[in-house]
């Protein structure tokens, strides 16, 4: 009996039996359903559909069985299963036959790199256009990275390392170390530089001995040589300044054309352009400086607004903060000179001291209003008074009389903003009444300092010689009338 095809779904023994070739020989094994409802008929070896279906299906084939045998593993005919991790199991490299052959057995054997011929000191190159122009000689050369060391010829004992570019455009330079993307891109022939961080030393051409570490630093530096620079974008802008160390964030960042200078602290020296022989260390000290020489700031924030000034000193945290275009100041201590602004030749030791006003010049100041007393094992201090310096000289016309104008007081110390001082009683003399004896005169008796308005000043020292000729007047006087009194007597 041929089977055709057939639908019916609901067969019963007999029908199974006749499809089987009405003895059953064919049949094996019948399996019923009462959910189904449905009689299956477990076939041996193949069935064969009709002709309409023209297909053939094996229930069995002999890998699957195989296959379904070994199980799974490492063996031979097993098949292997990723791990709870999709890792593969280990396998011994002994069974590892059939790969491919014909892989590199040396650089020059990859299609993007490049070794010499040289037995001493060869070139290396790895990356796309790396070492592209190598003359081939001993040059020792290592590049690494897309078009690293591209344009070199004779170069010799370059490092290059590099994402893009390092040392792309070298021929003949020496000894160049770069490390990071673009580092030394532009050099050509100088020698000896060191650029660590993207876009180190991008555009340096022939400059030597430069040391920049950090991304960006000494980017735009073409012909500048001897610089060290440790930071990002430190000594970013610098041309052809020499001889400059740059260490902080940002340190020399301006800097085109200066050169000596020593910048040490994130900002530092930050605005500074073409001057020379500065020397600041701490956070943004000298910040603002853009042509101001030979000045030296050691503390955080100290010449923070210098612009121009020249030649000044600051030590201590905010020394000299505020001068702008002074010079010749010297400050030491904590915020020492903190008001000055244009004033010259003016010297403040100790916290906080300061001169009498921002403008004035020429001023030495002994620490703040927290000093009580001034001590040293000599007690007078020495001034020039050699007669050679002097012209003009007469008999002084101040004595006796001036000294009957002044008012010696007794008083108690109250200052307004607050003095050591304050609350003991001492005498001495008030500055205003000073000024008043003076009567116009006090630029030569220079008894009153009055650069700042609001605290007057009196110089009891100048006094000594006031008081000295009038001790000689009255000791005229006294003779005068010794003389007199003699005479008396002896008429008498």
């Amino acid at each position: 009996m041929a089977l055709t095809k057939v639908k019916n779904s609901n067969l019963d023994d007999a029908d199974l039996v006749a499809l089987a070739g009405n003895d059953g020989s064919a049949l094996t094994g019948v399996l019923k359903s009462a959910d189904i409802g449905t009689t299956v008929q477990a076939f041996d070896a193949t069935i064969m559909v009709d002709a309409d279906i023209g297909t053939t299906v094996q229930a069995f084939d002999a890998d699957l069985t195989t296959l379904a045998t070994n199980g799974i593993g490492t063996s031979a005919n097993q098949i292997v299963q990723l791990n709870g991790s999709a890792e593969l199991p280990a396998v011994s490299g002994a069974n590892l036959t059939n790969l491919p052959a014909g892989g590199a057995t040396d650089i020059n054997g990859l299609s993007d790199g490049y070794t010499d011929s040289s037995t001493i000191l060869p070139s290396i190159g790895l990356g796309s256009g790396a070492l592209a122009n190598d003359d081939g000689s001993s040059n020792g050369n290592i590049g690494i990275g897309q078009f690293a060391l591209n344009a070199n010829t004779s170069g010799a004992n370059n490092v290059a390392v590099s994402g893009y570019k390092g040392l792309y455009s070298n021929t003949t330079g020496n000894g160049n170390i770069a490390l990071g993307n673009q580092a030394l891109r532009d050099n050509t022939t100088g020698a000896e530089n060191i650029g660590i961080g993207g876009f180190s030393l991008l555009e340096n051409t022939t400059a030597s001995n430069n040391v920049a570490i950090g991304s960006q630093t000494l980017k735009v530096n073409t012909t500048g040589h001897s610089n060290v620079v440790i930071g990002h974008d430190s000594s970013y802008s610098n041309t052809t300044g020499n001889e400059n160390v740059a260490v902080g964030k940002n340190s020399l960042a301006a800097n085109t054309t200066g050169y000596k200078h020593a910048s040490v602290g994130a900002y530092s020296l930050y605005n500074n352009t073409a001057s020379d022989s500065n020397t600041a260390s701490g956070y943004k000290s000298m910040y603002a400086n853009t042509t101001g020489s030979n000045n030296a700031a050691h503390g955080t924030l100290s010449f923070e607004n210098n612009t121009t000034g020249s030649r000044n000193t600051g030590i201590g945290y905010s020394a000299l903060p505020g001068n702008t275009s002074g010079g010749y100041n010297t400050g030491a201590g904590y915020r020492s000179l903190r008001t000055n602004t244009t004033g010259s030749y003016n010297t403040a030791l100790g916290y906080n001291s300061q001169s009498s006003s921002p403008t004035v010049n020429g001023e030495f100041t002994l620490g703040d209003t927290n000093i009580g007393s001034l001590r040293c094992n000599q007690t007078s201090i020495s001034s020039l008074s050699d007669q050679r310096d002097k012209t003009d000289v007469i008999e002084s016309p101040y004595g006796l009389a001036f000294i009957n104008t002044t008012q010696p007081r007794q008083f108690r110390w109250a200052t307004r903003d607050g003095n050591v001082k304050d609350g003991t009683t001492r005498i001495g003399f008030i500055a205003q009444e000073l000024l008043a004896a003076c009567d116009g005169a006090n630029n030569v008796l220079d008894l009153v300092m009055d650069n700042n308005p609001e605290k007057i000043e009196a110089k009891y020292g100048n006094l000594l010689p006031i008081a000295v000729q009038a001790i000689k007047e009255l000791s005229a006087k006294n003779d005068a009338l010794e003389a007199r009194l003699l005479l008396l007597e002896a008429l008498t």
